[in-house]
This record gives structure tokens, sequence and C-alpha cells, in this order.
């Protein structure tokens, strides 16, 4: 399991323990949750796509 998808998936996990026992704003609800999906779509990319992300992100680090 790629450390993303790990990421995402426990994101979502305490986005729902919050939502369902503590009284949190929407905003930061909705941003964890935003979080969570992201890392979750990234982990389950195929390999091919996930290495392009990868060197991207890395060229644009490197740029800056």
């Amino acid at each position: 399991m790629r450390k993303e998808l790990f990421i995402g998936i426990f994101a979502q996990t305490v986005y729902i323990i919050l939502r369902r026992f503590f009284s949190i704003p929407d905003l930061f609800l909705g941003f964890l949750q935003g979080l969570a999906i992201c890392f979750i779509i990234i982990g389950i990319l195929p390999q091919e796509p996930y290495s392009k992300l990868k060197r991207w992100k890395r060229s644009m680090i490197k740029s800056v």
C-alpha cells in the first residue's frame, strides 16, 4: 500500500470520527475530507501516471 493511500484513508477516518462525535466547523471538516480524497486518488493511481506525477512534483520543487 502506498503511503499516500494510507494517509488518505487515515484522514478520512479522522473526518468520520470528528463529524460523528464532535462539533467541528464545516470549513475544517470540508478541508480535511478534500485532502483525504486527494490522497486516496493519488494512492490508487496506476504506476505510470503515479511516476509522472512524482517526476512533475520534483521538477516543480527544484525550479523554485
